[in-house]
């Protein structure tokens, strides 16, 4: 199934792990509801800095990021290789920050990008 954000991914595993638990998951319970409660408040805080970052972010690029999170007005975005960073550190300096602060809905004064290829590799892993 094709998801339109990772929160929204991230709900449906919970949704999933949460059906599958028997009588001995019932402990986890009250964790497990915890946990989806902070991911639906994650997912409403980050839905307007979401739908801005898929319309700012050049298109090329955007099956080479991923949004990692937003704390204190620094939206946090995880790049596939150095070669992406750099290409998007060029376009957040030249206008591309300020646009993407205008157009969200969520406050971003920052964007951070991380060199992280983990969201992105698609191998399994072999044992």
């Amino acid at each position: 199934m094709d998801y339109a954000s990772p929160i929204e991914h991230q709900l449906a595993k919970l949704r999933e792990q949460a059906q599958a638990r028997d009588h001995t998951g019932r402990a986890l319970g009250g964790a497990m509801a915890a946990l989806q409660r902070k991911v639906k408040r994650d997912a409403r805080r980050l839905a307007g800095a979401d739908e801005a970052w898929n319309t700012t972010c050049p298109p090329h690029l955007l099956d080479r990021t991923a949004i990692i999170g937003l704390s204190r007005g620094e939206l946090r975005i995880a790049v596939a290789d150095s070669a992406t960073m750099y290409e998007l550190d060029r376009c957040m300096r030249s206008g591309g920050e300020a646009a993407l602060a205008r157009q969200s809905a969520a406050p971003i004064q920052r964007v951070r990008l991380t060199l992280d290829a983990r969201p992105f590799s698609h191998s399994e892993p072999t044992s």
